[in-house]
């Protein structure tokens, strides 16, 4: 697994961690014992993962070092434009929108179009299907090419 993929992943995964946590509690609860419940526990982690893999917006508020929380957001969507620092996404499904957003990427963001590591965000191109994470000290852009012909 990528590091960006285990960041998007642990972004979201915290964004749902409440209704995960819930539910291992109450798997935790039943009078069986065993390894029944790593079993179901897992299966709660990986359903929450599947569902959230389709996520186009998660914002997460995450523990650190001495007590402090921090603030994670995730987009997915479709590149608009891209003007200056400003990214506009069209998030939504390739049948529905939920919304337009502009987002400002900071100048020292990690950005990687298709298998280009360096990329800028002036390399990003409309139609281009984008996940951004924004965490408290870094930013990281994954884009991937729109193919030829799509409309979204």
């Amino acid at each position: 697994m990528t590091k960006s993929r285990s960041l998007v992943l642990a972004a979201v995964c915290t964004a749902v961690g409440a209704g995960g946590t819930m539910g291992f509690t109450a798997l935790s609860s039943s009078a069986s014992p065993g390894h029944h419940h790593a079993r179901a526990a897992h299966g709660v982690h990986h359903r929450a993962a599947r569902l959230l893999a389709r996520a186009v917006h998660a914002d997460a508020v995450v523990p650190q070092r001495g007590g402090t929380f921090a603030n994670v957001v995730y987009d997915r969507g479709t590149v608009k434009s891209v003007s200056g620092q400003d990214l506009t996404l069209t998030e939504g499904t390739g049948t529905a929108t939920y919304k337009t957003v502009t987002i400002t990427i900071p100048a020292d963001a990690r950005v990687r179009r298709a298998r280009t590591r360096h990329a800028t965000l002036t390399s990003l191109q409309a139609g281009d299907r984008v996940r951004v994470l924004q965490g408290p000290k870094h930013t990281l852009v994954r884009a991937i090419p729109a193919r030829a012909g799509s409309t979204r």
